[in-house]
């Protein structure tokens, strides 16, 4: 009797997770001030996907322990694929709540399995309405598209879907192809969890074999902060994933999307900076950019000097926080980022001699 109970208790849990994620979902996180200027601003559209494990949450968290200035808000409903999407009301307020820099979309999970006829009628109609509402908002918002993954069995429907490997292979191919038919970029999410799973044991389901448990959901955070920053994140990992594999799948994440760019077409839209810190106390700060039809480049260093180009270097010598700003013109309009130095190297670059021999020593 008490097994039975256990085993039905269980099955309720399950169940009320299950429910939770068919709800409409309209979350923020980061959220103190959304239009301050130096935030760069990400609003996820998608489903259980998207939704399962907070996964923009994740990403926020990662970005943040990065030192970068992010604004997230997610707008999901479980099941929905971009027809649903494009008739829910709340969409388009969450689209136009805010002068978005990054919209990130993702459709139901089985959309893009089938021909490209189908998914031409079936589909792209409703994406182009989406779209439309998109840059109507802001023209010069960058849009991504978000490429699932596929299940752990695969889906019987069609024959060369009913493993996972073809699942996987032909959900690739049709955001693949979405993303040359808008010429917008593709995070490779489905991708790396394809490398993931052939490399490691790591459970990225949850019971159901479709859904993302936490470290699906982690390792699809991961990837959306390599894509857009080129970095691989190190300093943060949600409770309940060990480092080694933290590391692991971050690491899996970065070193895919950082050489394939071009394949993903990141690279043809993004801007950001690296900062170092040196051991002498200086700190590099390496800035590139680049967008479609871009007509100008300005980089201004701490609202006096300016860089008028699409990448640079400068060294900043003295122990104070500095700024770098860019202004991208192009035929959208003008795009305007700003990337403040992360505290933890402001506050390094003033550490006495004495503290950054103890804080090595520590190491």
């Amino acid at each position: 009797m008490r097994v039975m109970m256990k085993h039905l208790r269980n099955r309720i849990k399950y169940a009320v997770v299950v429910l939770a994620a068919l709800f409409i979902s309209v979350q923020a996180f980061g959220q103190e001030n959304p239009n301050d200027p130096s935030k760069t601003s990400y609003l996820f559209i998608g489903n259980s996907f998207t939704y399962y494990n907070d996964m923009p949450s994740i990403f926020s968290e990662i970005a943040r322990n990065a030192g970068k200035n992010v604004y997230v808000k997610s707008n999901t409903k479980g099941g929905a694929n971009f027809e649903e999407h494009s008739q829910r009301e709340s969409v388009y307020k969450s689209i136009n709540s805010h002068k978005w820099d990054n919209v990130i979309l993702q459709g139901y999970s089985r959309e893009f399995i089938h021909s490209a006829d189908y998914v031409d009628s079936a589909t792209v109609p409703h994406l182009n309405k989406i779209l439309d509402s998109i840059y109507a908002n802001n023209p010069c918002t960058n849009v991504y598209f978000f490429m699932t993954w596929g299940y752990d069995n695969g889906y019987g429907g069609y024959d060369y879907t009913k493993e996972f490997e073809g699942m996987a292979d032909t959900i690739y191919g049709g955001y693949m192809r979405i993303g040359d038919k808008y010429e917008l970029p593709v995070v490779p999410v489905g991708k790396v969890w394809k490398n993931v799973k052939s490399a490691s044991r790591a459970n990225l389901y949850v019971r159901d074999k479709f859904h993302p448990s936490k470290k699906g959901s982690y390792l699809a955070a991961s990837t959306f902060f390599s894509a857009f920053y080129d970095e691989e994140n190190r300093n943060y990992r949600p409770k309940g994933i060990s480092k080694k594999l933290a590391k692991f799948i971050a690491n899996q994440a970065y070193v895919h999307v950082h050489e394939n760019r071009e394949v993903y077409s990141l690279d043809e839209q993004e801007s950001m900076v690296h900062w170092q810190f040196n051991e002498d106390g200086t700190v590099n700060a390496n800035f590139r950019a680049a967008f479609p039809n871009a007509l100008t480049y300005k980089w201004t260093i701490d609202g006096k000097q300016e860089i008028e180009d699409s990448y640079g270097a400068y060294v900043f010598a003295d122990k104070e926080n500095h700024l770098l700003e860019l202004r991208v013109t192009a035929n959208c309009g003008t795009r305007k980022y700003s990337y403040a130095m992360p505290e933890a190297y402001y506050q390094k670059a003033n550490l006495t001699r004495r503290e950054k021999r103890l804080l090595r020593n520590k190491k």
